[in-house]
């Protein structure tokens, strides 16, 4: 577990809005499930 926390610890910081939008220029955002946002306030 420590291990891991390491790894993450040294990950590079993700921007989600960012992501989201390459992605919608890539691949369209017509199929996007209902409720987007943020996948960690929806579970």
């Amino acid at each position: 577990m420590e291990e891991l926390q390491r790894k993450w610890r040294s990950a590079p910081a993700v921007d989600a809005a960012q992501l989201r939008a390459e992605a919608d220029t890539f691949y369209g955002d017509e199929d996007r499930v209902e409720g987007g946002g943020d996948p960690w306030e929806r579970a």
